[in-house]
């Protein structure tokens, strides 16, 4: 998280059970030309842009300045948005941000930087700040949920949720009475009159925007150049460095959730000092639960289910642990431009690390929550640090070694037909360009792929203990036959565990005595965005920790 020239701080910004989560970034110096505070976008959108921020706000304190990065109130890691004008409550967020900023400022010029639908909330709010205001990408509230519903269509076959119920977007969902808000959210245009040092960023090369915010999250792209101009906007009104107030930060906050009190603390974890949140119940703690995040995605995990899904556990009891790992959230390098490949013994390590914080704070069983790859990496820490259960969702890698999924992330031609490549759709008047309908092509080729790699048991099993092919059996036995593997796939990765023979392998550890289920979801999507998949996963997760 720190560097030689930077130092960076979670805190919790405002009150209890309204607490959003922020990340403070500064010079190691403690001196600064200002504050800005980085106001995201949200959703989807706010997981593939992650990363730019991040390195907005490195660079930023690397150039002289502090920053404050916050969760909006619904997303991330912040508290839930309850009510219906979901708008007033980001309205008011940014109020309680820039009165928290103004602390950390003292005398020096506070400036805010808004991406995409921050960016509208911002021109919502309307107060003006000491330093300059620049309004990158906006999109209006209405634009917003037309584009996300397309694109939750487009992304997987798995029926939306009734019309009447709510507004279902891939990884968010809004009541009716909260979609009306949010329609009335609009975006500034070019020709609007703002504020003094108000200005709007329309980034010119479309490519560019789109990576930043528009890509998947394994091939969002951090846009070096638009971040530098961005900076020096910035500099031409800022004044030479000075001390900053003194400032510490809130590590620790209260939620209530289902009737329950629930405290979250921000922790370290491990010999890397991992950045984590720590959600314990004000009871007694009756088990514990480790999550860690699939691909690139930061601590919260598929769009914010990890902290819904903990906090939720802890009103039941559980002490539950959400983890970064080296490279990613807080942690990426930004000098690497997209997310590096999460496969890595570095990355098993970091997973055991979360697994032996949660057996040093409790002697109560630790189940260990995975998706795709954190579903594999909390299967290959077995090894080293084995929870008592794991419930492992959509796994799809079946090697222990991670050379094996190394050699794919290499591979060109497989890169080219499973990018996520943005082409051109009917939202002109807000500038947007959708992404093309490549989802069943995409299905196909990777069915296909999955059938080639189909070998004779006896020559797949040999080939598997070389690191060679996957063998389900090869991951799975390196737990001790005391933990308990709950297996729940979607379709496509059913299909793929039968094709390399998943089920003899199914067979092979039973006959050994090791607790293993397996259940198929057919609304089961690979990240969990589907509505019906997020609350599926969600009740799977606290019932495998507390029971029903």
């Amino acid at each position: 998280m720190d560097t030689m020239s930077t130092v960076g701080e979670p805190t919790w910004i405002g009150r209890p059970g309204r607490a959003l989560a922020g990340w403070v970034e500064m010079p190691s110096s403690r001196r600064a030309r200002g504050v800005v505070i980085l106001a995201p976008t949200m959703g989807r959108e706010g997981v593939s842009s992650y990363r730019s921020l991040r390195a907005l706000a490195v660079r930023l304190a690397e150039r002289g300045f502090a920053s404050v990065r916050f969760d909006w109130r619904g997303d991330g890691n912040s508290a839930s948005a309850e009510g219906a004008d979901v708008v007033a409550g980001w309205v008011e967020d940014l109020d309680v941000v820039h009165d928290e900023v103004l602390r950390i400022a003292g005398e020096l010029p506070v400036h805010l930087v808004a991406l995409r639908l921050g960016a509208s909330i911002a021109h919502r709010w309307g107060r003006p700040v000491s330093g300059r205001t620049i309004l990158w990408e906006p999109i209006s509230g209405r634009a917003y949920l037309r584009l996300h519903q397309k694109l939750r269509v487009l992304g997987t076959d798995i029926p939306v949720m009734p019309q009447e119920s709510g507004t279902e977007l891939s990884g968010s969902f809004f009541t009716p009475a909260q979609v009306q808000h949010l329609k009335g959210l609009a975006a500034p245009k070019p020709a609007a009159r703002l504020q003094d040092r108000a200005s709007l960023r329309v980034e010119e090369d479309r490519d560019t925007a789109e990576h930043l915010y528009f890509a998947a999250p394994r091939y969002a792209r951090i846009p070096y150049a638009a971040i530098d101009a961005i900076i020096d906007d910035l500099e031409e009104a800022s004044p030479t460095a000075s001390p900053l107030a003194a400032w510490h930060g809130v590590s620790t906050t209260a939620f209530t959730v289902d009737d329950a009190a629930v405290t979250e603390t921000f922790v370290r974890v491990g010999p890397h000092a991992l950045h984590a949140i720590e959600t314990r119940p004000t009871g007694e703690v009756l088990q514990a639960c480790a999550f860690t995040s699939a691909g690139g995605e930061p601590l919260d995990g598929p769009t914010g289910l990890w902290t819904q899904a903990a906090r939720r556990a802890a009103a039941r009891g559980a002490l539950c642990l959400r983890s970064e790992r080296r490279g990613l959230g807080v942690h990426l390098d930004p000098a690497v431009p997209v997310e590096p490949n999460p496969y890595t013994l570095a990355a098993v390590e970091d997973a055991a690390a979360s697994i032996q914080h949660l057996r040093s704070r409790t002697d109560r069983p630790v189940v260990a929550v995975g998706l795709c790859v954190g579903a594999w990496l909390f299967l290959r820490a077995c090894a080293t640090a084995a929870p008592d259960r794991i419930l492992a969702f959509d796994n799809i890698v079946w090697q222990p070694d991670p050379r094996f999924v190394e050699r794919y992330f290499k591979e060109p031609l497989l890169r080219r037909f499973l990018t996520e490549s943005p082409g051109v759709g009917d939202d002109a008047d807000e500038g947007i360009r959708a992404p093309g309908a490549r989802t069943r092509i995409k299905e196909a080729l990777k069915r296909g792929r999955e059938v080639s790699r189909r070998r004779p048991l006896p020559v797949r099993r040999v080939l598997a203990r070389r690191g060679l092919a996957e063998y389900p059996y090869e991951l799975l036995s390196l737990a001790p036959r005391t933990t308990r593997i709950d297996l729940q796939f979607g379709a496509a990765a059913a299909r793929h565990f039968d094709d390399v023979h998943g089920q003899e392998s199914l067979a092979r550890l039973r006959a050994e005595g090791r607790p293993i289920d397996v259940a198929q979801w057919d609304d089961l999507d690979h990240a969990l965005l589907a509505e019906t998949a997020r609350r599926r996963s969600l009740e799977s997760v606290v019932r495998a920790v507390t029971g029903p």
